[in-house]
């Protein structure tokens, strides 16, 4: 099955803003590609953008005022995507992953 997983710790209180999460869990999304054409460009374009939603899904944008929850926010999303890219890899798919 052609699919992957974005794995990224989320806080169990709905207040993300908050500077120190109390608790914190791993929350998956589920990226499917396997309707795509990975060797073609437009696939590839297209399993960038599921990966860059999944991401967006498991890492929840703080209050853009709150400048270290904004910090924690961009390590979850440059480790989801960089989990993302090994996780693709390992089942022979290397596309270009911008998130932006």
């Amino acid at each position: 099955m052609n699919r992957i997983a974005i794995i990224a710790a989320a806080a169990l209180s709905a207040s993300f803003v908050a500077a120190a999460p109390a608790a914190a869990e791993d929350l998956s999304v589920p990226v499917y590609f396997g309707d795509l054409d990975t060797g073609s460009q437009a696939g590839v374009k297209t399993l960038a953008e599921r990966v860059k939603q999944s991401v967006n899904l498991a890492c929840e944008r703080p209050d853009t005022r709150n400048l270290q929850a904004g910090a924690a926010w961009q390590e979850c999303r440059d480790a989801a995507s960089a989990q993302a890219a090994e996780q693709l890899a390992r089942q022979g798919v290397v596309p270009t992953i911008a998130i932006g």
